[in-house]
């Protein structure tokens, strides 16, 4: 395969759904570990095995234990950037410093392509495979959008005249599902909390 010729039918080359999406995905991946295996570019953490990256579909998530790092594997996906074409989305690209809670680090200063990526405060929430939370792990902005989602459900049912069976339908598929996913990583330990999701729960049900 080369740039010479790629057909044109079917799914695009930049859909999650094209096969040439996943042979690039993949040859990053691979290129990724490879570049940290011979420069000793991992997480850092001591006693447990070594990666760089973790990736769901064409969600990608370096870990690096200095900005030096950050900057090798950064350079890395340019590289396959220039290969496969399938650009990388700078909207959706942050930095930051996961440095055990304390909140003192600044986010690492790293580029791609001369440009500054956007660097994430120890207080500032992102979005990151469903999830809403700080550097450090704060859920707290996650727990605030299931109670959001589950109050907007409700106000739904509230105005409409609908069947039982349809209520109870609506209303599994939209925030219950949401606290579903999310509870299992949330570390709620606060009661109160918890029973608001369940009066509410209940008042739809």
């Amino acid at each position: 395969m080369c740039d010479h010729h790629l057909p044109d039918r079917g799914d695009t080359r930049r859909s999650i759904f094209s096969p040439y999406f996943t042979i690039f995905i993949n040859a990053l991946l691979e290129h990724l570990t490879h570049t940290g295996k011979a420069l000793g570019i991992s997480h850092g953490i001591e006693e447990t095995d070594q990666f760089n990256h973790v990736a769901f579909m064409d969600d990608i998530t370096v870990v690096v234990q200095d900005n030096l790092g950050s900057q090798i594997l950064l350079d890395a996906v340019q590289e396959l950037e220039i290969l496969s074409n399938i650009k990388l989305n700078m909207v959706k690209t942050v930095v930051m410093s996961i440095d055990g809670g304390s909140g003192e680090k600044d986010p690492p200063q790293v580029t791609y392509k001369q440009q500054p990526i956007t660097g994430f405060q120890a207080t500032e929430s992102c979005r990151h495979l469903g999830y809403w939370a700080t550097p450090n792990g704060d859920m707290t902005k996650t727990k605030k959008r299931v109670f959001a989602k589950t109050r907007g459900v409700l106000g739904l049912l509230t105005h409409h005249a609908l069947e039982t069976k349809i209520t109870k339908e609506l209303f599994q598929s939209m925030p219950v599902s949401v606290f579903r996913f999310s509870a299992a990583q949330v570390h709620s330990g606060r009661q109160p909390e918890l029973s608001e999701q369940r009066d509410m729960t209940r008042s739809a049900v």
